[in-house]
């Protein structure tokens, strides 16, 4: 775990084989774990626009929703500022 200006980064993990919303939340699921982190801590998910983590009944924000009602789920900055460029130029 990362902490910067008081903010805790829990981790960062390649996807591997699996990139449903089921595999994705299993992963955070065995971290908060490991990490012994409750999930009403978190409170923001920052996400890319896949079906797999915004699918309404299944996604990883479905499921996040599940745990941690209080979750608010954003646009991942860099994939907006990197599509805004590209239209640009």
């Amino acid at each position: 775990m990362k902490v910067v200006d008081n903010q805790a980064y829990l981790f960062c993990l390649p996807t591997g084989i699996g990139t449903s919303a089921a595999s994705i939340f299993a992963k955070l699921a065995d971290n908060f774990s490991k990490y012994g982190v409750a999930w009403l801590k978190c409170k923001l998910v920052s996400r890319d626009g896949a079906m797999a983590m915004v699918g309404i009944r299944n996604g990883v924000v479905a499921l996040l929703n599940q745990v941690a009602p209080e979750i608010v789920s954003i646009q991942c900055v860099i994939k907006c500022t990197v599509k805004h460029w590209r239209t640009r130029n």
